[in-house]
C-alpha cells in the first residue's frame, strides 16, 4: 500500500486489534487504531465505564486491554452465549427478534447492574441488532467513531502522526 501512494493503514477490524502493537512494530505504514480514538472519544463525553458487546475475544479481554483511561465491563458469566449469538448474526447477515432482546437486554443489564455509563457496540455487526433501537441507554457504536476519524484523516483535519 505504501508503495501505492498511502500515508496511512487502518485496521478496520476490531478483531485485527489483538496484535495491534506487534503489527505497529513491523508496518511501513503508521497504523491508525480503532481503539485508541474509542477511548479518546469516551474521554472527551465524559464516559468513564462502558459495557462492551462483541465476540468472545473483545468482551474477555476487554477490547485486548487497550483502554487506558476508560473502564470496560462485560457480562462476564454470559461472554459464550453472547459471544455465540454475535457470531451467528455476523454470519448470517440478520438479526433475529430474540437475539435483539438478548444483545438489548444485556445492555441495559450492564447499564443497570454495573455502573456502565454507555454501550459500546464493539463489533461490526451489532448495528443489525441496534440500528432503528432505542434501548433506553447511550450506543456508542465503535465504527462510527473510527469511520469519523479517518474521514477526518483524509480531509487533512487530522496529522496521523498526532494520533
Amino acid at each position: 500500500m505504501k508503495s501505492a501512494g498511502a500515508e496511512v493503514a487502518a485496521l478496520t477490524s476490531l478483531g485485527a486489534h489483538y496484535c495491534f502493537d506487534e503489527l505497529v512494530a513491523i508496518s511501513p505504514l503508521p497504523l491508525v487504531s480503532a481503539v485508541t480514538p474509542l477511548d479518546r472519544y469516551f474521554v472527551e463525553n465524559g464516559i468513564r465505564r462502558v459495557g462492551l458487546l462483541g465476540t468472545r475475544v473483545v468482551m474477555r479481554t476487554r477490547l485486548y486491554g487497550q483502554l487506558d483511561q476508560t473502564e470496560a465491563v462485560a457480562l462476564d458469566a454470559e461472554i459464550e452465549t453472547l459471544g455465540q449469538s454475535y457470531q451467528e448474526v455476523a454470519v448470517a447477515g440478520t438479526c433475529t427478534p430474540a437475539q435483539r432482546k438478548m444483545f438489548l437486554d444485556a445492555g441495559r443489564r450492564m447499564v443497570e447492574e454495573q455502573g456502565a455509563e454507555a454501550i459500546v457496540l464493539a463489533g461490526t455487526d451489532l448495528n443489525l441488532a441496534f440500528d432503528g433501537q432505542d434501548p433506553g441507554y447511550p450506543v456508542i457504536d465503535s465504527l462510527d467513531v473510527h469511520v469519523a476519524l479517518l474521514a477526518r484523516i483524509a480531509a487533512g483535519e487530522v496529522d496521523p502522526a498526532d494520533l
